[in-house]
């Protein structure tokens, strides 16, 4: 984690942009995969 002198502000719109795109990249995944665009094989 970053330190940042107490600048709370910062590092909260920080976390949001992360857990925002971390919600969008599974969204978009799981999209992806219902629409076959990625297809599972097996080993």
């Amino acid at each position: 984690m970053m330190k940042d002198k107490g600048d709370s502000e910062h590092m909260l719109k920080s976390l949001k942009i992360r857990v925002v795109l971390s919600i969008s990249l599974i969204i978009f995944i799981l999209i992806a995969y219902s629409m076959g665009w990625i297809q599972t094989k097996g080993i």
